[in-house]
Protein backbone atom coordinates (compact mmCIF):
# COMPACT_ATOMS: atom_id res chain seq x y z
CA UNK A 1 0.00 0.00 0.00
CA UNK A 2 2.91 2.26 0.44
CA UNK A 3 4.21 1.70 -2.46
CA UNK A 4 1.10 2.43 -3.94
CA UNK A 5 0.88 5.67 -3.06
CA UNK A 6 4.72 6.51 -3.87
CA UNK A 7 3.59 5.71 -7.16
CA UNK A 8 0.76 8.16 -7.24
CA UNK A 9 2.95 10.93 -5.61
CA UNK A 10 5.33 10.56 -8.44
CA UNK A 11 8.17 12.27 -6.90
CA UNK A 12 11.18 12.16 -9.39
CA UNK A 13 8.73 13.64 -12.27
CA UNK A 14 8.81 17.54 -12.95
CA UNK A 15 5.36 17.99 -13.92
CA UNK A 16 4.64 16.90 -10.66
CA UNK A 17 6.33 19.45 -8.76
CA UNK A 18 5.51 22.50 -11.17
CA UNK A 19 1.67 21.55 -10.60
CA UNK A 20 1.73 20.81 -7.23
CA UNK A 21 -1.31 21.84 -5.22
CA UNK A 22 -2.92 23.43 -8.34
CA UNK A 23 -6.30 21.80 -9.06
CA UNK A 24 -6.27 21.42 -13.01
CA UNK A 25 -9.37 21.91 -15.34
CA UNK A 26 -9.86 22.27 -19.19
CA UNK A 27 -9.59 26.40 -18.34
CA UNK A 28 -5.91 25.43 -17.20
CA UNK A 29 -5.19 24.98 -20.57
CA UNK A 30 -4.14 27.26 -23.20
CA UNK A 31 -6.07 26.21 -27.01
CA UNK A 32 -3.62 26.43 -29.47
CA UNK A 33 -4.27 25.73 -33.11
CA UNK A 34 -1.71 23.04 -32.48
CA UNK A 35 -3.60 21.38 -29.49
CA UNK A 36 -6.76 22.34 -29.72
CA UNK A 37 -8.09 18.81 -31.43
CA UNK A 38 -5.94 16.97 -28.23
CA UNK A 39 -8.04 19.28 -25.60
CA UNK A 40 -11.43 18.63 -27.52
CA UNK A 41 -10.83 14.89 -27.68
CA UNK A 42 -9.76 14.70 -24.10
CA UNK A 43 -13.04 16.62 -23.07
CA UNK A 44 -14.94 14.13 -25.11
CA UNK A 45 -13.15 11.03 -23.21
CA UNK A 46 -14.35 12.83 -19.97
CA UNK A 47 -17.88 13.30 -21.19
CA UNK A 48 -18.12 9.88 -22.52
CA UNK A 49 -18.70 10.87 -25.71
CA UNK A 50 -15.22 8.81 -26.89
CA UNK A 51 -14.26 5.65 -24.68
CA UNK A 52 -11.14 5.14 -26.36
CA UNK A 53 -8.55 8.39 -26.57
CA UNK A 54 -4.62 8.37 -27.91
CA UNK A 55 -2.62 11.61 -27.09
CA UNK A 56 0.55 11.97 -28.33
CA UNK A 57 3.54 14.57 -28.69
CA UNK A 58 6.61 16.09 -27.59
CA UNK A 59 7.37 16.76 -23.92
CA UNK A 60 6.13 19.78 -22.42
CA UNK A 61 3.34 20.23 -24.70
CA UNK A 62 0.28 20.06 -22.06
CA UNK A 63 -0.83 15.88 -22.29
CA UNK A 64 0.07 15.21 -19.13
CA UNK A 65 -2.39 18.84 -18.39
CA UNK A 66 -4.64 17.33 -20.60
CA UNK A 67 -4.81 13.93 -18.40
CA UNK A 68 -5.20 15.52 -15.12
CA UNK A 69 -8.11 17.71 -17.03
CA UNK A 70 -9.74 14.54 -18.17
CA UNK A 71 -9.40 12.63 -14.34
CA UNK A 72 -10.69 15.89 -12.18
CA UNK A 73 -13.43 16.24 -14.81
CA UNK A 74 -14.66 12.92 -14.27
CA UNK A 75 -14.06 12.65 -10.34
CA UNK A 76 -16.57 16.13 -9.93
CA UNK A 77 -19.25 15.66 -12.52
CA UNK A 78 -19.81 11.60 -13.96
CA UNK A 79 -17.87 9.43 -11.89
CA UNK A 80 -15.10 8.73 -8.69
CA UNK A 81 -13.84 5.60 -10.14
CA UNK A 82 -11.13 6.85 -11.89
CA UNK A 83 -7.49 5.51 -12.30
CA UNK A 84 -4.70 7.95 -12.78
CA UNK A 85 -0.75 6.99 -13.46
CA UNK A 86 2.00 5.94 -16.03
CA UNK A 87 1.93 2.55 -17.98
CA UNK A 88 4.78 1.20 -15.93
CA UNK A 89 3.25 1.98 -12.77
CA UNK A 90 0.16 0.05 -14.14
CA UNK A 91 1.97 -3.05 -14.96
CA UNK A 92 3.49 -2.66 -11.48
CA UNK A 93 0.04 -3.66 -9.76
CA UNK A 94 -1.63 -5.24 -12.40
CA UNK A 95 -4.39 -6.97 -11.37
CA UNK A 96 -5.32 -4.15 -8.31
CA UNK A 97 -6.64 -2.08 -10.52
CA UNK A 98 -10.32 -3.14 -11.37
CA UNK A 99 -11.66 -3.31 -15.10
CA UNK A 100 -14.62 -1.51 -14.13
CA UNK A 101 -12.36 1.49 -13.38
CA UNK A 102 -11.61 4.38 -16.10
CA UNK A 103 -8.25 4.09 -16.56
CA UNK A 104 -6.03 7.03 -17.99
CA UNK A 105 -2.48 6.16 -18.62
CA UNK A 106 0.76 8.60 -18.84
CA UNK A 107 4.08 7.90 -20.55
CA UNK A 108 2.85 4.93 -22.49
CA UNK A 109 6.31 5.52 -24.48
CA UNK A 110 8.15 3.76 -22.07
CA UNK A 111 7.01 0.34 -23.20
CA UNK A 112 7.43 0.70 -26.69
CA UNK A 113 10.65 -0.61 -26.43
CA UNK A 114 10.47 -3.19 -23.61
CA UNK A 115 9.05 -6.45 -25.48
CA UNK A 116 7.25 -7.60 -22.33
CA UNK A 117 5.89 -5.08 -20.91
CA UNK A 118 4.72 -4.48 -24.32
CA UNK A 119 2.87 -7.49 -24.88
CA UNK A 120 1.37 -7.59 -21.16
CA UNK A 121 0.23 -3.63 -21.88
CA UNK A 122 -1.31 -4.43 -25.22
CA UNK A 123 -3.28 -7.65 -23.37
CA UNK A 124 -4.70 -5.24 -21.06
CA UNK A 125 -5.74 -2.43 -23.42
CA UNK A 126 -7.29 -5.11 -25.85
CA UNK A 127 -9.37 -6.73 -22.75
CA UNK A 128 -10.86 -3.00 -21.60
CA UNK A 129 -11.51 -2.85 -25.40
CA UNK A 130 -13.68 -5.99 -25.85
CA UNK A 131 -14.87 -4.79 -22.62
CA UNK A 132 -15.66 -1.07 -23.38
CA UNK A 133 -13.73 0.32 -20.73
CA UNK A 134 -12.48 3.86 -21.38
CA UNK A 135 -8.96 4.48 -21.24
CA UNK A 136 -7.13 7.85 -22.23
CA UNK A 137 -3.42 7.43 -23.20
CA UNK A 138 -0.45 9.82 -23.86
CA UNK A 139 3.08 9.10 -25.63
CA UNK A 140 5.91 11.50 -25.46
CA UNK A 141 7.49 11.10 -29.38
CA UNK A 142 8.91 13.87 -31.54
CA UNK A 143 6.45 12.92 -34.34
CA UNK A 144 4.08 10.82 -35.57
CA UNK A 145 4.74 7.51 -34.57
CA UNK A 146 3.87 4.49 -36.10
CA UNK A 147 4.48 2.37 -33.35
CA UNK A 148 2.54 3.73 -31.32
CA UNK A 149 -0.52 2.79 -34.06
CA UNK A 150 0.55 -0.58 -34.29
CA UNK A 151 0.91 -0.87 -30.56
CA UNK A 152 -2.75 0.03 -30.19
CA UNK A 153 -5.32 -3.29 -30.20
CA UNK A 154 -8.30 -2.66 -32.53
CA UNK A 155 -6.91 1.00 -33.92
CA UNK A 156 -9.84 2.11 -35.50
CA UNK A 157 -11.71 2.80 -32.31
CA UNK A 158 -9.16 4.81 -31.07
CA UNK A 159 -9.50 8.31 -31.45
CA UNK A 160 -6.03 9.47 -31.83
CA UNK A 161 -4.48 13.10 -31.74
CA UNK A 162 -1.25 14.17 -32.24
CA UNK A 163 0.18 17.41 -30.00
CA UNK A 164 2.70 19.76 -33.08
CA UNK A 165 5.17 22.08 -31.63
CA UNK A 166 3.66 25.32 -31.11
CA UNK A 167 4.92 28.21 -34.32
CA UNK A 168 5.59 31.56 -32.31
CA UNK A 169 2.20 33.02 -32.53
CA UNK A 170 1.10 29.50 -30.40
CA UNK A 171 4.09 30.33 -28.20
CA UNK A 172 2.96 34.16 -27.39
CA UNK A 173 -0.23 33.18 -26.71
CA UNK A 174 0.78 30.12 -24.06
CA UNK A 175 3.04 33.19 -22.28
CA UNK A 176 -0.12 35.42 -22.33
CA UNK A 177 -1.94 32.69 -20.72
CA UNK A 178 0.59 31.51 -18.52
CA UNK A 179 1.04 35.19 -17.25
CA UNK A 180 -2.68 35.42 -16.84
CA UNK A 181 -2.70 32.00 -14.10
CA UNK A 182 0.08 33.27 -12.62
CA UNK A 183 -1.19 36.64 -11.85
CA UNK A 184 1.61 38.62 -13.67
CA UNK A 185 1.48 41.90 -15.66
CA UNK A 186 3.26 41.70 -18.96
CA UNK A 187 3.57 44.37 -21.48
CA UNK A 188 2.99 43.22 -25.46
CA UNK A 189 6.49 43.78 -26.04
CA UNK A 190 7.52 41.67 -22.76
CA UNK A 191 4.99 38.96 -23.98
CA UNK A 192 6.54 38.70 -27.52
CA UNK A 193 9.92 38.72 -27.00
CA UNK A 194 9.17 35.55 -24.12
CA UNK A 195 6.94 34.38 -26.91
CA UNK A 196 9.26 34.81 -29.92
CA UNK A 197 12.96 34.19 -28.17
CA UNK A 198 12.53 31.81 -25.78
CA UNK A 199 13.45 28.24 -26.73
CA UNK A 200 12.12 25.03 -24.91
CA UNK A 201 8.62 23.29 -23.91
CA UNK A 202 5.82 25.23 -21.72
CA UNK A 203 7.70 24.16 -18.55
CA UNK A 204 10.62 26.41 -19.32
CA UNK A 205 8.18 29.31 -20.32
CA UNK A 206 5.91 28.02 -17.29
CA UNK A 207 9.11 28.32 -15.40
CA UNK A 208 10.84 31.65 -16.90
CA UNK A 209 7.24 32.99 -15.57
CA UNK A 210 7.73 32.11 -12.08
CA UNK A 211 11.38 33.33 -11.88
CA UNK A 212 10.27 36.85 -12.45
CA UNK A 213 7.00 36.41 -10.27
CA UNK A 214 9.79 35.97 -7.42
CA UNK A 215 10.70 39.56 -8.33
CA UNK A 216 7.36 41.50 -8.55
CA UNK A 217 4.11 40.62 -10.76
CA UNK A 218 4.21 44.06 -12.59
CA UNK A 219 6.19 44.23 -15.71
CA UNK A 220 4.31 46.59 -17.56
CA UNK A 221 7.51 49.36 -18.02
CA UNK A 222 10.02 49.90 -20.79
CA UNK A 223 12.56 49.61 -18.51
CA UNK A 224 10.82 46.84 -16.14
CA UNK A 225 10.66 44.97 -19.11
CA UNK A 226 14.04 45.43 -20.29
CA UNK A 227 15.37 44.89 -16.47
CA UNK A 228 12.88 41.29 -16.68
CA UNK A 229 15.04 40.56 -19.79
CA UNK A 230 17.82 40.87 -17.79
CA UNK A 231 16.53 38.68 -15.22
CA UNK A 232 15.97 35.83 -17.83
CA UNK A 233 18.84 36.61 -19.74
CA UNK A 234 20.33 32.60 -18.28
CA UNK A 235 16.68 31.24 -19.89
CA UNK A 236 17.75 32.39 -23.08
CA UNK A 237 21.07 31.26 -23.38
CA UNK A 238 20.15 28.37 -25.78
CA UNK A 239 19.64 31.06 -28.52
CA UNK A 240 22.01 31.62 -30.50
CA UNK A 241 20.47 34.92 -31.68
CA UNK A 242 20.22 36.09 -27.99
CA UNK A 243 22.59 38.42 -26.71
CA UNK A 244 20.99 41.08 -24.74
CA UNK A 245 24.48 42.98 -24.10
CA UNK A 246 24.85 43.17 -27.83
CA UNK A 247 21.84 44.87 -28.28
CA UNK A 248 21.75 47.00 -25.77
CA UNK A 249 25.54 48.33 -26.84
CA UNK A 250 23.97 48.96 -30.48
CA UNK A 251 21.57 50.99 -29.18
CA UNK A 252 23.85 52.55 -27.25
CA UNK A 253 25.87 53.53 -30.14
CA UNK A 254 23.02 54.22 -32.26
CA UNK A 255 21.66 56.93 -30.01
CA UNK A 256 24.58 58.23 -28.71
CA UNK A 257 26.06 59.29 -32.31
CA UNK A 258 22.51 60.73 -33.08
CA UNK A 259 22.24 62.89 -30.10
CA UNK A 260 25.14 65.77 -29.50
CA UNK A 261 23.47 66.78 -25.59
CA UNK A 262 25.97 62.79 -24.71
CA UNK A 263 28.77 64.09 -25.64
CA UNK A 264 28.31 67.58 -24.16
CA UNK A 265 27.73 65.83 -20.69
CA UNK A 266 30.93 63.81 -21.50
CA UNK A 267 29.12 60.44 -21.62
CA UNK A 268 30.06 58.11 -24.04
CA UNK A 269 28.59 54.82 -25.72
CA UNK A 270 30.33 52.81 -23.27
CA UNK A 271 29.37 54.69 -20.15
CA UNK A 272 25.80 54.84 -21.73
CA UNK A 273 25.81 50.85 -22.34
CA UNK A 274 27.56 50.04 -18.74
CA UNK A 275 24.77 51.86 -16.89
CA UNK A 276 22.02 50.54 -19.20
CA UNK A 277 23.71 46.55 -18.76
CA UNK A 278 23.62 46.95 -14.90
CA UNK A 279 21.75 49.45 -13.55
CA UNK A 280 18.45 49.16 -15.96
CA UNK A 281 18.71 44.96 -17.07
CA UNK A 282 20.63 44.24 -14.24
CA UNK A 283 23.36 42.36 -15.48
CA UNK A 284 26.31 41.37 -13.07
CA UNK A 285 29.17 43.56 -13.38
CA UNK A 286 31.60 41.08 -14.41
CA UNK A 287 29.19 39.85 -17.78
CA UNK A 288 29.11 43.66 -18.62
CA UNK A 289 32.98 44.24 -18.47
CA UNK A 290 33.76 40.97 -20.24
CA UNK A 291 31.72 41.79 -23.01
CA UNK A 292 32.79 45.44 -23.24
CA UNK A 293 36.68 44.67 -22.53
CA UNK A 294 37.52 46.44 -19.37
CA UNK A 295 37.76 46.29 -15.71
CA UNK A 296 34.64 45.61 -13.90
CA UNK A 297 34.77 48.45 -11.47
CA UNK A 298 35.60 50.70 -14.18
CA UNK A 299 32.22 49.41 -15.49
CA UNK A 300 30.56 50.31 -11.90
CA UNK A 301 31.81 53.79 -12.09
CA UNK A 302 31.10 54.47 -15.58
CA UNK A 303 28.17 53.25 -14.92
CA UNK A 304 27.62 55.70 -11.74
CA UNK A 305 28.51 58.48 -13.83
CA UNK A 306 25.31 58.49 -16.35
CA UNK A 307 23.03 57.94 -13.01
CA UNK A 308 24.52 60.99 -11.59
CA UNK A 309 23.54 63.15 -14.46
CA UNK A 310 20.50 61.73 -15.30
CA UNK A 311 19.15 63.00 -11.82
CA UNK A 312 19.35 66.83 -13.00
CA UNK A 313 18.59 66.16 -16.56
CA UNK A 314 14.90 65.32 -17.86
CA UNK A 315 15.74 65.63 -21.35
CA UNK A 316 19.13 63.30 -21.04
CA UNK A 317 15.97 61.42 -19.34
CA UNK A 318 14.01 61.10 -22.06
CA UNK A 319 16.73 59.85 -24.25
CA UNK A 320 17.53 56.98 -22.50
CA UNK A 321 14.02 55.87 -22.19
CA UNK A 322 13.99 55.92 -26.24
CA UNK A 323 17.21 53.70 -26.02
CA UNK A 324 15.43 51.55 -23.68
CA UNK A 325 12.37 51.19 -26.15
CA UNK A 326 15.21 50.66 -28.73
CA UNK A 327 16.70 47.58 -26.84
CA UNK A 328 13.26 46.30 -26.58
CA UNK A 329 12.21 46.71 -30.46
CA UNK A 330 15.63 44.77 -31.28
CA UNK A 331 14.82 41.95 -29.04
CA UNK A 332 11.28 41.81 -30.51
Amino acid sequence: MQQYVLDHVDQGRLSAHVMRNEEVDFRSIAPLPSNVRAIEAALLFATGHQPFVALSGPSGCGKTLMLKAAQGYLRRHVRSDVEMMTAEQFLKMEGRVSLDRVLILDDCQEVLGKPKQYLRLRVALDRRIRGGRPTLLAFTCSGRDRRMMSFLPAPRKWCHEFIAEPDTNGRTSLTQHLAKQEKINLAPAFIKIIGSRLLGNGRVISGALRRIKLEKADWTDSHQVLRGCGLLDPFFADNSNWDLRHRIARASEDIVGKEPVFGSKGISKEDLACYMMIEVAGLCESAVANYLEMDPGTCYQRSQKVGRALKNDAGLSRLVHQCVESVLVRLA
